[in-house]
């Protein structure tokens, strides 16, 4: 069984000008499944963190219900639903579908395979049973340092980067937005990972005191010299052999929350267990 902790902080370039965080993340847990969840909200739109929470809560409701394909089509029709999911949003709302643009990367475990699929800069690593780390398919690199494709691009699906892994080979997986990649990665033309953040926060998913609140206080502490939004998703599997205590089968953790009112955006939340 798997076990997860996360958490997601504004960044300092985002709170000097008075913007919240518009990065998301979750996690949804069952006896069969496991999805874990980070999305990073365009700055440059103007309803991207209801666009990133809504495109969490999508993948997620999908997750519940279905299970990783070896050949990648299972997260083909997961990202389907999530661009589905936003433009239910925008049809309801004063909303335009691109307001919400946003990344989208998402570790769906089941229990023969392991499925990651990401559109945009997002930046996924996983142990394997051996110890060691792998990334798959970083981010494509285009033009202009920041440039980066979201899920409401009218090419999105083909820039879908999924890869495929058995299930029994992967320990751990984490998951973070852009905004970590100065500490998270060794080179950042390669984008290797830097070995040690990741074998520390595995470890420490691994203990018994391990909490979604260190997380976030650990991300505050960060000078991650972006400025952007941090944020990070821990999955590991449990030496227990048994699910979180705290979080029952099925249930989808999704943050941070959003206070919509007015004219604002409403969120597309999963579908009850």
């Amino acid at each position: 069984m798997w076990t997860a902790i996360g958490n997601a902080v504004t960044g300092t370039s985002h709170e000097e000008v008075g913007r919240g965080c518009e990065d998301s993340f979750g996690w949804q847990i069952g006896v069969d499944r496991v999805a874990l969840a980070v999305a990073d909200g365009a700055g440059s739109r103007s309803h991207s963190d209801i666009g990133s929470h809504a495109a969490v809560s999508a993948i997620l409701d999908w997750a519940h219900t279905s299970l990783p394909s070896a050949d990648g089509s299972g997260l083909i029709r997961g990202f389907e639903r999530v661009r589905e999911a936003l433009g239910d949003v925008a049809g309801r709302t004063p909303c335009e579908f691109d307001d919400l643009a946003t990344t989208l990367g998402v570790v769906a475990v089941g229990p023969d395979v392991v499925e990651v699929g990401q559109i945009g800069d997002t930046i996924i690593v996983l142990m394997l049973d051996d110890g060691s780390l792998v990334m798959p398919s970083p981010p494509e690199s285009f033009e202009y340092v920041n440039e980066t494709v979201f899920v409401t691009a009218d090419s999105a699906l083909s820039h879908l980067r999924i890869d495929t892994y058995p299930a029994a080979d992967v320990q751990a997986a984490a998951l973070s937005t852009d905004g970590l990649r100065f500490k998270i990665l060794g080179d950042l033309t390669t984008y290797e990972p830097f070995a040690p953040f990741f074998d520390d926060i595995f470890n420490y998913a691994r203990t018994d005191g391990s909490n979604n609140a260190a997380v976030g206080r650990f991300l505050s502490g960060l000078d991650d010299q972006s400025g952007d939004d941090k944020t990070l998703v821990i999955g590991v599997k449990s030496a227990a052999g048994a699910p979180d205590a705290d979080l029952p089968s099925g249930q989808a953790v999704i943050g941070p929350e959003r206070a919509l009112t007015g004219a604002d955006c409403s969120v597309h939340e999963p579908s009850p267990d």
